[in-house]
């Protein structure tokens, strides 16, 4: 059974993504960047430089591997592109993982990376309720937005500010209760995407970002403001 500190904010497969995109520019620019060093101080000479370009290939490999587990340990949970996207690696009761459990989790990421696309992963993680991997899984971890209840805050404040001009007939009224009754009992992309339809439909912005528990909570909070409205009645 998936349980966590209820504390804790899982992030999705977008903001996952997101960050791994990150990651992976930042990786590619750091063994470049050391293998074009290596390549001018090995040799002097055109042959010399061909060989040393060769050579190279197992010590830039070292930096490849290492790159997610040695800052994730450094980071306590958190990467270059996890840290720009706001989230980070932690158990499931919200502590930094262990030395152990963060080299087994990239370990597996081998798996969770096949067939070269990370659809073991994604399959992975559309199954399960906290977004888990194979990694996540065996090092009993979870990725998830890092706390801060200010800009959590701040967020909600901005998304809750319906505008005065807003008109609700009973007909929406209805469907609104309807879709707030419901909301439990729907998957979080299902219920974002009706949600996001209404708002549209009330000529509202709608909030930018993934599809993720955090985005859940705060368009959830719209439609919560928005039952508030007193309904508009025809005219007699």
């Amino acid at each position: 059974m998936e349980e966590i500190d209820g504390s804790l904010d899982v992030a999705g497969l977008g903001a996952r993504a997101y960050a791994f995109l990150y990651d992976l520019t930042f990786r590619l620019l750091l063994v470049g960047l050391i293998g074009f060093f290596w390549a001018q101080l090995a040799n002097l000479s055109f042959s010399g430089g061909i060989s040393a370009l060769v050579d190279s290939y197992k010590f830039l490999l070292f930096f490849w591997v290492l790159y997610h587990p040695a800052i994730e340990f450094l980071w306590k949970g958190q990467t270059p592109g996890k840290k720009i996207v706001g989230i980070q690696v932690v158990t499931r009761r919200g502590e930094t993982p262990s030395l152990g459990a963060i080299l087994l989790r990239n370990v597996l990421r081998i798996v969770d990376m096949l067939p070269g696309t990370y659809l073991v992963g994604i399959i992975f993680c559309l199954e399960s309720k906290l977004q888990l991997r194979l990694g996540d899984i065996l090092t009993n971890t979870v990725v998830v937005y890092m706390q801060n209840p200010e800009m959590a805050e701040k967020a909600r404040k901005g998304a809750n500010a319906i505008p005065d001009t807003v008109i609700l007939d009973l007909e929406k009224k209805q469907y609104l209760e309807e879709l707030l009754g419901r909301w439990n009992t729907m998957p979080i992309d299902r219920r974002c995407k009706l949600a996001k339809n209404f708002l549209e439909g009330l000529a509202l912005p709608i909030p930018l970002g993934f599809i993720d528990s955090q985005y859940d909570k705060i368009i959830h909070a719209m439609l919560q403001n928005l039952i508030k409205i007193e309904p508009k009645l025809p005219p007699l």
